[in-house]
């Protein structure tokens, strides 16, 4: 008892002090006369008091409280903060006999090292949800620069039918004026009018072909601008969703001798985020541009799409290109690594490709690669989304 490293005290049934030790005067700052064998806890308490340790309690109530607490049999845990800041861990029990046994714990580097835990946890806790909304941030910056890109590449596209649009119809209303004069002079000759119908008829042909390839681009444009920008979920098919991405990709892959293969040989529909698929395929596609195919004269995507089981889709991505070296391969997903750091890359494309699969798709993404022999992208998704999605 004397060597005990915590404050002792034990009391009789009838809550008179049958010992105490000296570690507990050192523990809670006691004078020798408290706690003598065969006194009452009224000293204690009063001295609790006239140091001010009580608050607004008075000794009277805090001796009642803490027998009524004893003797109901409930065990005592309580936590004391003393005037000099030491920190008392007070706990009791009842004893078989029937009295009871307190013990007076000195905590103070204890709750030191758990307040500095407590705080440590609270700045990990912050820097992770500010990693979190930075990352979102980053990834939402993405999603805008990729449609950004997409609404350049396409104004860029649309502008040359549109162009030849206005010009047939300019030419066109110069032959229906030309031709009206005559008309109206009398002057009208078969072969000329003969000339005019077959000039029309070119025209409007060419008027027709331009308009509907503007029509196209704008609406391939339209689907996959609304469905990056909303990001809801709908139904749609897997294969009639991608190829209308490539052709809002087409102003981009024009200038490159790079062409894009669907291979998906039977209809799956999916219940799913079109909008996150696209930005996936876009980043993939970019990212091939970029690494797979730089320097290479021409290059082949092929992109294959087939179900595994009822629940889930595979889709692989895969390029002839350069490949990726072996010390990199284990690296690409982490954020902002890249091997073009001073060519415009951000280190962000697949790294948001990852999050975006797992995340938004519930789903999973490895590659494979050899040097010289292309790379592959499996990805492999549930056909049907989960009810809710973590928010970008």
């Amino acid at each position: 008892v004397a060597t005990m490293p915590s404050g002792l005290l034990i009391l009789n049934a009838d809550l008179t002090i049958r010992l105490r030790n000296e570690r507990l005067l050192a523990i809670m700052g006691y004078p020798e006369d408290i706690g003598r064998p065969g006194s009452g806890l009224g000293d204690l308490f009063r001295f609790e008091a006239a140091s001010g340790r009580l608050g607004g309690e008075t000794a009277e109530e805090a001796e009642t409280r803490l027998a009524e607490g004893l003797r109901a049999g409930r065990p005592l845990v309580a936590e004391r903060l003393l005037p000099d800041g030491s920190a008392i861990l007070i706990q009791g029990n009842r004893q078989p006999d029937g009295g009871f046994a307190l013990t007076f714990t000195d905590i103070t580097e204890l709750k030191r090292s758990r307040d500095a835990l407590r705080r440590a946890k609270e700045q990990a806790e912050g820097a992770l949800e500010e990693l979190k909304q930075t990352q979102q941030s980053l990834i939402q910056a993405e999603k805008m620069a990729s449609l950004g890109q997409l609404v350049a590449g396409v104004a860029h596209e649309v502008n040359t039918p549109v162009g030849i649009t206005l010009t047939a119809a300019s030419q066109l209303q110069l032959e229906v004026d030309g031709i009206e004069k005559m008309h109206a002079s009398g002057a009208m000759k078969r072969a000329r009018f003969e000339e005019f119908l077959r000039m029309s008829r070119d025209l409007a042909a060419l008027i027709l072909a331009n308009s509907e390839r503007a029509a196209d681009l704008i609406q391939s444009f339209k689907m996959v601008a609304v469905d990056q920008s909303s990001g809801e979920r709908r139904r749609f098919e897997l294969k009639e969703y991608i190829e209308e991405l490539l052709r809002s990709l087409g102003p981009t892959l024009k200038n490159t001798a790079c062409r894009i293969v669907v291979d998906c040989p039977e209809p799956v529909e999916v219940d799913n985020y079109p909008g996150t698929l696209s930005q996936i395929l876009t980043n993939l596609v970019m990212n091939a541009l970029m690494h797979a195919f730089e320097g290479w004269p021409s290059g082949v995507i092929t992109i294959t799409v087939h179900r595994a089981g009822d629940a889930e889709v595979m889709l692989d991505f895969a390029d002839n290109g350069r490949g990726i070296p072996p010390e990199v391969l284990p690296k690409i997903f982490d954020p902002f690594y890249t091997t073009k750091r001073g060519a415009g890359g951000s280190g962000l494309g697949l790294h948001i490709v990852f999050n975006l699969v797992t995340t938004m798709l519930k789903g999973s993404i490895t590659v494979s690669s050899e040097p010289g022999e292309g790379a592959c992208f499996h990805l492999r998704f549930p056909r049907i989304a989960p009810a809710t999605a973590p928010l970008r």
